[in-house]
């Protein structure tokens, strides 16, 4: 019995080595995946936050040209009615009255 039993023990014990050696190698094919896989997220990242950066630049030029555009129509619209005041003064007094009676009357009947 003896015989058998360190025969037995003989190739156990390569056998758990390899198993050693087996785990080992998963532990660091694993560790190597893990790797790889944080270094893509970080690119991934990378690329997100360049684009979020250069979208964000695009929309603050885009709002800067929207801006002026939106400046200019109003000192346009200004200078009309200015031109219209100067032209006809009379005209521009009865409206402005009448809009303020008009304004005045729904603040009046809005109480009730």
């Amino acid at each position: 019995m003896e015989s058998t039993s360190s025969d037995h023990m003989k190739r156990v014990e390569p056998a758990k080595a390899d198993r050693g050696d087996g785990v080992s190698q998963l532990t660091s094919k694993a560790a190597d995946t893990a790797s790889a896989i944080v270094e893509r997220a970080e690119k991934s990242i990378g690329d997100a936050s360049a684009s979020a950066e250069a979208t964000a630049h695009k929309m603050v030029s885009q709002a800067g040209e929207v801006a002026s555009d939106l400046a200019d129509t109003g000192r346009s619209a200004a200078n009309a009615v200015a031109r219209q005041i100067n032209d006809q003064p009379l005209a521009a007094m009865l409206l402005t009255a009448a809009a303020i009676g008009y304004f005045a009357s729904l603040l009046i009947h809005r109480g009730r």
